[in-house]
């Protein structure tokens, strides 16, 4: 007995099936893709862009972030780093300040701790961020001292220095908080910063601070 041609085809394992047309054309059903659907994973926690990536067998991997933690580290990277108060007030803006942890400043031994040597170390760029609105201070920080038995090493400085940038932090602060932290440091004989911040809002200001 012949055989039909519009008998239902036969399944193969593991291969899709085959539909055949009385005209004998031979039209393939769209493979299956095998495994569970992608998942949407973060790539770049830098930024909002999430991208798609197939899903490998078995259990997720414990390091994996998902979109929600990712986004939250973002937000934290790139918030200043400053308290906030209550509307309009100054109320608990700089709490941290005196407490914060800041990068090492290293030194070098002096091989003259008897002369009367003054040093003297200019930043014309220096900046920080207002904690009041958040917008860019721009200042000249000047750091006079005599060094005891040790000298401040200049290229940790610079990293010192960078720590401020996204610091939201008042005039005053900055330059007492630099002189803590530096003074600790070299144990100078004598040490004076002085900070001459840029006007604003028709304001300029100068501090100084002296051990």
């Amino acid at each position: 007995m012949n055989k039909s041609k519009n008998a239902s085809p036969k399944r193969g394992r593991g291969r899709p099936a085959k539909v055949v047309s009385s005209d004998s054309t031979i039209v393939a059903t769209p493979a299956k893709p095998r495994g569970r659907p992608a998942k949407i994973v973060v790539t770049d926690e830098s930024a909002d862009i999430v991208a798609v990536s197939a899903k490998r067998r078995g259990r997720p991997s414990k390091n994996a972030a998902t979109p929600a933690k990712a986004k939250a580290v973002v937000a934290e990277k790139a918030a200043p780093i400053y308290t906030t108060g209550a509307a309009g007030s100054y109320e608990g803006l700089q709490m941290l300040v005196a407490g914060m942890k800041t990068p090492t400043i290293e030194t070098w031994d002096f091989q003259y701790p008897g002369s009367k040597t003054e040093l003297s170390i200019e930043i014309p760029e220096f900046t920080c961020v207002c904690p009041k609105t958040g917008l860019p201070d721009f200042a000249t920080i000047m750091i006079d001292y005599c060094p005891g038995k040790f000298c401040i090493e200049l290229k940790s400085l610079k990293e010192y220095v960078l720590f401020y940038r996204n610091l939201g932090i008042f005039h005053e602060h900055v330059v007492n908080r630099m002189l803590q932290d530096i003074a600790k440091a070299c144990k100078p004989k004598s040490m004076t910063i002085t900070g001459v911040f840029n006007a604003r809002g028709g304001i300029q200001t100068t501090v100084q601070a002296t051990l």
